[in-house]
């Protein structure tokens, strides 16, 4: 999962994004993690807390990591050169995540990775999407 699907869901654990705690809670999907991926994603819970850096944030963000931590699969990937270039090179270890881990899915909200999703033997798509896949009822 790409970080911009897990920001809302650790930030503020809204509603409509509690079907993904559940999904992982259940083990029903096992998300895939790499040094890289939670580094952007410590980051990015720092720059969306209200108190930006200060003790308390830091806090809170190595909380919900923690929380986290209870569901995805660490993997060490490593670029090779059969695996497609994203146009943003900020978004190539997503790619290169999805393959070292042998992914069935990549969920992002990121239009760029999504215009991979014919050169991968993945599927790259939108959470909303993928919502639909793992729990057709909702």
């Amino acid at each position: 999962m790409d970080t911009n699907v897990l920001l809302p869901v650790l930030t503020y654990r809204t509603p409509q994004d509690n079907w993904l705690i559940q999904a992982c809670a259940s083990s029903r999907i096992i998300p895939l993690a790499s040094e890289d991926t939670i580094y952007e994603l410590r980051e990015k819970l720092l720059e969306n807390s209200p108190t930006h850096r200060d003790y308390q944030a830091r806090l809170f963000v190595e909380q919900r990591l923690r929380y986290y931590r209870q569901w995805y699969e660490t993997i060490l990937p490593k670029h090779e050169s059969e695996i497609p270039e994203c146009e943003d090179s900020t978004d190539q270890k997503f790619i290169d995540l999805a393959y070292a881990g042998n992914a069935a899915y990549l969920v992002t909200r990121d239009g760029k990775l999504l215009a991979m999703d014919s050169q991968t033997p993945f599927h790259i798509l939108t959470d909303a999407d993928f919502r639909r896949i793992i729990d057709p009822t909702a």
